[in-house]
């Protein structure tokens, strides 16, 4: 039975919360002693997070009005320079920003995004972006020429993320490097707007697509799943030791299923009591980067200890995050309604 209050959907908060431990594991590794399950886990299972994350953006995007989807974009974006800035001391360290002449490099390294904060920068851009066409070309009306612009794009960034070294053509080399520059194929064109569309039209299409039985959405997910596992197979025997799987043919697919999967389910168990979780996986995506630079300078730990290690530390701080700002919130309820009275 679908969950028909769409607007809470718990396990929707619990898959989101697991999502941000995975991410996790992408910036923690290695986790283990041997070359291939690191790349099988980091570059494989842990992949479909992000995108996730950004299919659910669109779909409650899509069902905003204009006011809402304003505060919306604005609310990402005073979030992107809020991160910007607490992370702009690993910024400088890690890009060697020493001088004046070293700025315009700092201010682009800001624009595309330092690091982990691609998402949110990227986001940016694509929820604008979506919001304008919206204007010109709605979705609803246009749906299959968004479908056809966002296969071409997954296509075009899937391409130049990995495919394109099995040819090492010196033309496709040249091309990577030029969209290297802009981000790499992680970015608001090539991955997060596409999949932002695929979120919409989810939302668009909810009654066709909520109308499947469940069954076939979870074998279509093992599908993908083993496809996805196949082309880091691929890379892998290209013994190429950098590979960042960020955007394939096959590995976004189980984050499009796995959402729509999470509408069937709503346990009377979880109800009212997940809410904090997603807040906390917002807060936990933002905050690791700086537990695991903590942690490499303080403690020096490695492997699957650094990532237990970071995977606690984060959900305490996240955790205590939510409950201050809980009880303060609750403080000022009851200062003011004592004020009133």
């Amino acid at each position: 039975m679908i969950n028909q209050n769409i607007n809470k959907n718990p396990m929707l908060d619990v898959l989101k919360y697991i999502c941000a431990i995975l991410v996790i594991g992408i910036h923690a590794a290695p986790l283990f002693f041997n070359f291939s399950v690191n790349l099988y886990l980091s570059q494989w299972l842990f992949r479909f997070a992000v995108p996730l994350f950004v299919i659910s953006s669109g779909f409650f995007f899509e069902k905003m009005d204009d006011s809402k989807m304003v505060k919306y974009m604005l609310r990402i974006f005073y979030l992107y320079i809020f991160c910007a800035v607490i992370y702009l001391p690993l910024t400088v360290k890690t890009n060697d920003i020493i001088s004046m002449a070293d700025v315009p490099r700092l201010i682009n390294i800001l624009f595309l995004g330092w690091y982990h904060l691609w998402y949110l920068s990227a986001l940016v851009v694509a929820l604008f972006l979506s919001f304008i066409l919206r204007k010109v070309l709605p979705l609803e009306k246009f749906k299959r020429l968004y479908i056809l612009i966002s296969i071409s794009l997954i296509l075009v960034g899937a391409f130049f993320d990995e495919y394109y070294k099995l040819f090492n053509f010196d033309i496709l080399n040249k091309i990577a490097n030029i969209i290297d520059k802009f981000g790499s194929t992680r970015n608001y064109l090539f991955m997060v707007f596409p999949l932002l569309t695929i979120g919409r039209l989810i939302y668009i299409e909810r009654e066709k697509i909520f109308s499947i039985k469940p069954k076939v959405y979870m074998l279509i997910t093992l599908l993908f799943l083993v496809l996805s596992a196949m082309e880091v197979a691929i890379f892998e025997g290209m013994n190429n030791f950098n590979i960042s799987c960020d955007l394939t043919l096959f590995n976004f697919v189980p984050a499009i299923t796995l959402f729509i999967l999470t509408f069937y389910y709503h346990p009377k168990c979880l109800e009212g009591k997940t809410t904090p979780l997603r807040k906390q996986a917002d807060i936990i995506y933002i905050i690791h980067i700086w537990v695991i630079e903590i942690i490499d300078i303080f403690f020096g730990l490695t492997y699957y200890w650094k990532y237990i290690a970071v995977i606690l530390s984060s959900c305490l701080i996240a955790w205590l995050f939510i409950k201050i700002t809980t009880l303060i919130k609750e403080w000022r309820r009851k200062a003011k309604q004592s004020v009133n009275h």
